[in-house]
């Protein structure tokens, strides 16, 4: 390994920092989403645990349980929020993934056009084509429309 790749590192195509990142944001996407459920069934507990309080007339307990089971709703929607935001990151990154690909596929066909033309003889395919319209001509059938 040279010097330059030792201390900055392999260079990485844009299609490999594009996986990369994809990957980096579903982790972040599943790791929201585990927290969620955690923050979720922490929600299910506090509202067994305000009514079991509320049943034994513990009315402070059950306003302190109250305001962090809607602390803990607030959260879950901020969750929500924040795992919609990464999906349309990576619905992004998606597009432009699809999109440089249609642009390489485009370049190969504009390629082989080319090769294609400058293999043709285009003067030599015209003379034929003159020559075809003659002899239809000549034969009764008024050439090509």
């Amino acid at each position: 390994m040279n010097i330059i790749g030792a201390v900055f590192g392999r260079y990485k195509s844009p299609a490999e920092r594009m996986r990369e990142h994809q990957r980096s944001l579903q982790k972040a996407t599943q790791k929201l989403d585990q927290e969620r459920t955690k923050l979720e069934s922490q929600e299910k507990q506090l509202i067994i645990d305000i009514k079991s309080n509320a049943n034994k007339g513990q009315m402070n307990s059950c306003k302190v349980m109250a305001r962090d089971l809607f602390r803990t709703r607030r959260y879950v929607a901020k969750f929500y929020s924040m795992r919609t935001q990464l999906q349309a990151v990576s619905l992004r990154l998606q597009t432009i993934r699809s999109n440089q690909q249609m642009a390489e596929a485009m370049q190969g066909a504009t390629r082989a056009m080319g090769m294609m033309s400058r293999t043709m003889n285009l003067p030599q395919i015209q003379e034929i084509h003159i020559d075809f319209e003659k002899e239809s001509s000549v034969m009764g059938g008024g050439g090509i429309k």
